[in-house]
């Protein structure tokens, strides 16, 4: 199961403000996936929205360091998205 046609050719995508969840398997398969930018809103990644993302290295997060120990990343299925450097005060305009 693909998450979507672009998975492997995708480089980097922007989710903006207003959105709270990112669901289960939403970029599994991403491989090509290097960039992450992320609202301040974001308050649930759940498991393997980042499966196989191996070339995920940096995400840009909106809000603050404080902010981003606030949200729930299910451990399953992210360790890519959680072990990439993270950019705070991005601008996801």
């Amino acid at each position: 199961y693909r998450a979507f046609d672009m998975a492997d050719v995708l480089t980097e995508v922007v989710i903006g403000d207003g959105v709270v969840t990112l669901g289960e398997g939403a970029f599994y398969c991403a491989v090509s996936l290097e960039r992450v930018t992320v609202g301040a809103s974001l308050a649930t990644v759940e498991k393997e929205a980042f499966l196989s993302c191996e070339k995920l290295t940096d995400v840009y997060y909106a809000g603050n360091a404080e902010d981003w120990a606030q949200i729930e990343i299910a451990a399953q299925g992210n360790a890519y998205f959680t072990a990439a450097t993270k950019h705070y005060g991005a601008d996801t305009q």
